[in-house]
């Protein structure tokens, strides 16, 4: 407990040192976000050598840490982070005998459990953070870790599409790096195998349409930052399509970062070059006011005053209505 209110108060002192250089040193919303990223990947790393230890008071025999690497998705992959996004995880364990699997299986899920649990406790602490490893194969009733083959395994005979796309943005985050890149060089030969098929294409548009009607209000559609017409999801849906569709022949697409990627893309006149600049612009535009949304109320809703963001989304709507829904004008 001692552990974890150090943990704690170290977010939150970092945090207020972010919150001060972005309001008098003007540091810039995608340099917060990345700072963000590595002030959660110290933390994830803390936690793993306290899980750990709170093994070995248990007399286990094996170092399990040595045998672990943590992968972020989403945000946390993307290291695009706002004060209060979730932190979606990944646990991969190695074997170096087969004879030794069940324990040491049996070890890496009481790490993965004992991570996972700190997320709460850190919330009653006053730290705004929730550690969710949903995206894992099976979801919420799947195993908490699996070997790098049997997360290939998955990939390759189980994962529907969406899940796919959430792999563009895995990225090693702690944990044994060497276990971390393997995975890594296991997902990119997975999901850039070959080009998008055109039914695949087409899920990902549906997935996006569905979101906007599901996820949504009717009265929240225009001026949700995060899911909205014109917002955040819409150009890393793009973006995500994108890498898909030509990762295969592209290795330099191959990042978890949405404006890196942009801008990527438009090199490689992937998306028209002034276009890809725009939504670069845009996303940064989002993500600053996204980083201030956290701070404040913790709404994701634009402001009908807010003239400029609003205009804004309506010009990244009619981008995205074109190049990722490929309507005609």
């Amino acid at each position: 407990d001692d552990s974890l209110s150090r943990l704690s108060n170290f977010m939150l002192r970092e945090r207020l040192w972010n919150v001060s250089r972005e309001i008098w040193l003007d540091l810039q919303a995608d340099q917060a976000s990345q700072e963000l990223f590595v002030v959660a990947s110290s933390i994830l790393e803390t936690l793993l050598g306290m899980a750990n230890a709170a093994l070995h008071e248990s007399n286990a025999t094996i170092n399990i840490i040595e045998h672990i690497a943590i992968i972020g998705l989403g945000k946390l992959g993307g290291a695009e982070l706002s004060y209060d996004s979730d932190w979606d995880t990944l646990i991969v364990y190695e074997v170096p005998s087969e004879s030794l699997k069940p324990q040491i299986f049996a070890a890496a899920s009481k790490i993965a459990e004992f991570i996972l649990g700190a997320g709460p406790k850190l919330r009653s602490r006053g730290v705004a953070v929730d550690i969710d490893a949903r995206l894992r194969p099976e979801g919420r009733v799947g195993a908490l870790t699996y070997t790098v083959d049997e997360f290939r395994d998955y990939y390759t005979t189980s994962a529907l599409t969406w899940e796919k796309q959430a792999l563009v943005r895995a990225r090693y985050v702690a944990g044994n790096e060497a276990l971390g890149t393997e995975y890594l060089e296991m997902v990119h030969s997975v999901i850039y195998a070959t080009p998008l098929p055109d039914v695949q294409l087409q899920e990902i548009r549906d997935m996006k349409r569905r979101m906007e009607t599901e996820r949504l209000k009717p009265e929240h559609v225009e001026e949700d930052l995060k899911l909205g017409q014109g917002g955040m999801s819409d150009i890393e849906f793009l973006v995500q399509m994108r890498q898909l569709q030509y990762g295969w022949r592209y290795p330099e697409l191959r990042r978890p970062q949405t404006v890196t990627t942009l801008r990527t893309l438009g090199s490689l006149n992937l998306l028209p070059p002034l276009i890809a600049t725009r939504l670069a612009e845009a996303y940064l535009h989002f993500m600053k006011l996204r980083l201030q949304m956290a701070l404040g109320k913790g709404s994701a809703f634009v402001s009908d005053d807010d003239l400029e963001t609003c205009n804004l989304m309506k010009e990244v709507r009619t981008i995205i209505m074109r190049e990722f829904y490929g309507q005609k004008y």
